[in-house]
């Protein structure tokens, strides 16, 4: 995981102390404390199966 990726996602949603648990087909999970309680925060893989893909909005 790129860690300029990570910090963003961790400021944004303005969580703290990250712990790795693991990783997916789709997303890295990271264990991380938020007001007093513990959360988990998965980030979106950049590429599946050798592929790069995007986010894309749904209408």
């Amino acid at each position: 995981m790129n860690r300029t990726k990570l910090e963003a996602a961790l400021a944004h949603a303005s969580v703290r102390d990250p712990i790795f648990l693991g990783e997916g087909a789709w997303h890295c999970a990271w264990k991380v404390q938020k007001a007093g309680g513990d959360f988990v925060l998965r980030i979106p893989k950049e590429t599946l199966m050798g592929n790069r893909w995007r986010l894309t909005r749904l209408h």
